[in-house]
């Protein structure tokens, strides 16, 4: 995340935050890394702590999941 950083990334993390926006609304004037987490745990504390924004895949219904590599297709 670091070197992405220095590359001009802007990193956003898949999270349940309270801040985080939906796919539609992240800004894309710039380049972007999207980190996705473990389905059990999410994305670790360090990466939470390096995030320029979180984002958020809005789901009706009881469960708040979606298997990792159908959500980060």
């Amino acid at each position: 995340m670091n070197e992405l950083k220095k590359q001009g990334f802007a990193i956003w993390v898949a999270d349940l935050h309270p801040e985080a926006k939906t796919p539609d609304t992240i800004p894309i004037d710039q380049p972007l890394a999207v980190v996705m987490g473990t389905e059990l745990a999410g994305v670790s504390d360090c990466a939470k702590e390096m995030a320029d924004g979180f984002i958020t895949i809005p789901m009706e219904g009881l469960t708040q999941s979606l298997n990792v590599s159908v959500a980060s297709a």
